[in-house]
């Protein structure tokens, strides 16, 4: 099992590094109770030295402290989701 992904409940500004041999262009972010999405938030994927970085903000400080999930697509791809936890 993954290690969930530590969060603060703030406006955020993240750098979502992808896998090597991710494309640059534009990439979903989202924020979901398992349900339905909290907060969303579209931002541009760069490639720079073989690392494609996903730059977005998001204010999360509305959210409640507890466990979420962390989605991320490029397009209309399907999401890559990742435990999150919000503090």
């Amino acid at each position: 099992m993954q290690a969930p992904v530590e969060l603060k409940r703030a406006s955020l500004n993240l750098a979502i590094r992808q896998p090597i041999g991710t494309d640059s262009g534009e990439f979903q972010v989202a924020i979901s109770n398992g349900s339905r999405v909290l907060v969303q938030s579209t931002g541009q994927g760069k490639l720079k030295n073989g690392i494609t970085t996903v730059r977005v903000q998001m204010d999360c400080s509305k959210l409640r402290p507890g466990k979420y999930t962390l989605a991320i697509r490029r397009n209309d791809q399907s999401w890559e989701e990742y435990p999150a936890i919000l503090r």
